[in-house]
């Protein structure tokens, strides 16, 4: 590998050099592994479980029939006035 056209691959010498560094580390490496394939598994599945909460969460306080925020009261007034002065 002293030219400049090197070959793309992988280049075992150091790869077994790598695993020979961490075998002290196998239950480590093997516990992070796992997480990292479960968490890319599991990723996905996060979106439509918090779209069904979200709207199971809406049922219930919409028949509890909630009171609205009163710090958000008169916010859309405040974001037309400020469109509007941008506009000018």
């Amino acid at each position: 590998m002293s030219g400049t056209n090197q070959e793309k691959g992988i280049d075992s010498r150091l790869l077994r050099r790598v695993v020979s560094y961490l075998m002290p580390y196998k239950g480590w490496v093997l516990l992070a592994f796992t997480t990292v394939m479960t968490a890319a598994y599991l990723g996905p599945l996060i979106p439509p479980l918090v779209h069904r909460l979200n709207n199971s969460l809406a049922i219930v306080a919409g028949a509890a029939e909630v009171a609205p925020d009163p710090s958000t009261e008169g916010e859309f007034e405040r974001v037309r006035a400020r469109l509007k002065y941008l506009s000018m």
